[in-house]
């Protein structure tokens, strides 16, 4: 069986490093990124999961992450060839954010880097914050803010 993991808000994939490194060498994992530099809508990133699937059609879980639930529900309805199963990992269906932060200036926000206190409270955890912390702000990094935004 093959994991083919789709990646949260960061689109990077960077963060997986351990569920590949812990994986067992018989069962591969392959990561989809998402363009760092390039605005998708849900429809264009679920086209780009699928353009970007293994190509040999075997047997596949899709394990998706935060923005990328969505993404991968509409995949799933795509009846791909090979799809075994779909895991969602704390994702949504709809989107979480409320209609008044749509007018707050996100794209800027996203050039601040995150407050510490919200990164542990909110995506790490306490425990893991100081492992998870030089990571997440490199994928963080490697994203236009007004794609992340």
């Amino acid at each position: 069986m093959r994991y083919v993991l789709l990646p949260g808000l960061d689109g990077t994939g960077r963060l997986f490093s351990d569920f590949r490194v812990s994986s067992p060498e018989d069962q591969p994992v392959h990561v989809i990124t998402y363009p760092p530099d390039r605005q998708l809508t849900y429809r264009e990133c679920v086209d780009h999961v699928v353009e970007n699937l293994p190509a040999d059609g075997g047997p596949f879980v899709l394990i998706a992450e935060s923005f990328s639930g969505p993404v991968a529900i509409l995949a799933a309805n795509r009846n791909l060839p090979g799809l075994a199963g779909l895991v969602l990992c704390n994702t949504f269906v709809t989107s979480p954010v409320a209609r008044a932060v749509r007018f707050l200036p996100l794209a800027f926000m996203f050039r601040l880097p995150p407050p510490p206190s919200h990164v542990a409270r909110y995506l790490t955890g306490p425990d893991h914050f100081a492992r998870l912390r030089a990571p997440l702000r490199e994928a963080v990094a490697m994203v236009h803010p007004r794609v992340m935004a």
